[in-house]
């Protein structure tokens, strides 16, 4: 159903509309790839994609979750490094809650960019208006598309 939604990150990602949609990510895949890339790429067209995590997508998350939604979802974990039994298994259970684990470093880094980002906030005013992270559904013919982003009420006010 077209219309502005607020979704987790997760559904954004595995994609959120009835259909296949096109997202900011395969769109990229398939402008500088190719089609059979792009359906390759596709989780709703590919069921052999499982979810990879990765440090940068960690931090990224954490930073966005934090920033734009003030979601308390970062969850320290005093290790320097995910080498030890323990510290991955603390790190899968801490992401099976839905939660985003950071090592030490990881963390900090997260802090860091957020403190930056809120003192811009404040200066500029920017981040201010909209609300952030609204995914955009919307269809024509028979496909669907979806976009992630942050519309301001000038947006709301002209229907889009």
């Amino acid at each position: 159903m077209p219309g502005i939604y607020a979704v987790s990150d997760s559904a954004y990602l595995y994609d959120p509309v009835i259909v296949p949609s096109l997202n900011r990510s395969i769109a990229k895949v398939l402008c500088e790839l190719s089609p059979a890339h792009a359906r390759a790429a596709h989780p709703r067209l590919n069921d052999t994609i499982t979810t990879k995590h990765s440090e940068e997508m960690d931090v990224g998350t954490a930073a966005h979750a934090t920033f734009l939604r003030g979601e308390k979802v970062v969850e320290l974990v005093d290790v320097d490094d995910w080498r030890t039994k323990a510290a991955r298994e603390t790190r899968d259970a801490i992401r099976a809650e839905g939660r985003v684990p950071l090592k030490r470093e990881q963390y900090a880094a997260v802090h860091s960019v957020v403190e930056r980002l809120q003192r811009f906030r404040d200066e500029t005013g920017a981040f201010t208006d909209g609300k952030p992270e609204q995914t955009v559904v919307w269809q024509e013919g028979i496909a669907a598309s979806s976009q992630t982003g942050c519309p301001t009420s000038r947006a709301r006010r002209c229907g889009i």
